[in-house]
């Protein structure tokens, strides 16, 4: 005789499994919701970011060796530790009066052009406001704004900021991000612009840049115009004294914020700002920091390409 399924019983365990689920949940619930309260924090705070536990390089980790002194080309090769790690500091600017001063001008009267760096800025200029990131007084310069867009200026005299570009309405800095910046020049051509390693259009100016004697070049200017003097984090400066090709700017922009240079023979000045203002090109040109801190705290906002 078959025997028929005691669906009371089972009836009655499934009820009993629900009550103690509901029982779980009820005494253990909101300790679950106040660690995915904690761990949501931790996240937006950046405690889980992999570059957190990435290695960094060490200041002075890579440098350009110049077996025959500064400003010579022959058998210059990189030393050290030259792999890319991201850096362990960044050089801080107070918006008000920091600024690094390499101890002389490099680049008066010379007929080509490249400067890279990275940057982050803690507060956006507006109303037509400009910050600067780097010039050599009388000679150049390279600054940006955020009147409505991303706006760049080069100048090729002290204080003819007419060199200026907006790339598109569409390309916008915000507040707190790492962005890789890039311009090159040569006489007789015009200015070409790249931001994260892509060129954008430039103006459609030319011209020759000023010569005879340089002032002292700058980095985060606030010697001039305190009022331009940038707010914000500048990392790994360099400038050639020629006008590299796109694909030498696309490479530095893979390299990321810890790259080094990738044209050894016209180099002029590299300054990681990786715990001080030295220059590591194998040319001397150290600077010296004024008002100026190498933070540590620099990761959020930054993404390796």
């Amino acid at each position: 005789m078959t025997a028929e399924p005691d669906v009371g019983i089972r009836g009655r365990g499934s009820g009993v499994s629900a009550q103690a689920a509901m029982e779980y949940l009820m005494t253990y619930g909101w300790a679950i919701v106040i660690l995915a309260v904690v761990l949501g924090a931790l996240a937006y705070l950046g405690v889980f970011n992999p570059i957190d536990y990435a290695p960094k390089a060490q200041p002075g980790a890579c440098s350009v060796y110049r077996p025959f002194g500064p400003n010579t080309t022959t058998d210059i090769n990189t030393a050290g530790v030259c792999n890319g790690e991201i850096p362990q500091y960044v050089a801080r600017f107070n918006g008000g009066n920091s600024y690094i001063q390499p101890a002389q001008g490099i680049l008066g009267g010379t007929s080509s052009l490249t400067v890279s760096l990275w940057f982050n800025a803690k507060s956006l200029a507006t109303g037509g406001a400009q910050y600067g990131w780097i010039d050599e007084e009388g000679v150049w310069g390279f600054k940006f704004g955020q009147p409505s867009s991303a706006s760049f200026c080069f100048a090729t005299t002290a204080g003819n900021w007419a060199w200026c570009v907006e790339p598109n309405t569409a390309y916008t800095f915000s507040a707190n991000q790492w962005y890789f910046v890039t311009f090159t020049y040569s006489n007789g051509a015009p200015t070409e612009f790249y931001f994260d390693g892509i060129q954008y259009p430039g103006p459609t100016e030319s011209g020759i840049m000023t010569t005879g004697s340089s002032g002292p070049l700058q980095i985060g200017p606030a010697v001039s115009d305190s009022s331009e003097a940038l707010n914000g984090l500048i990392s790994n400066v360099q400038i050639y004294n020629t006008a590299l090709d796109s694909n030498n700017i696309e490479a530095l922009y893979a390299e990321g914020i810890g790259g080094a240079p990738i044209d050894l023979q016209n180099l002029v000045g590299w300054w990681p700002l990786n715990g001080n203002a030295n220059d590591y090109s194998g040319n001397g040109n150290d600077g010296t920091p004024v008002n100026v801190i190498f933070t540590t705290n620099w990761y959020n906002g930054y993404s390796q390409p």
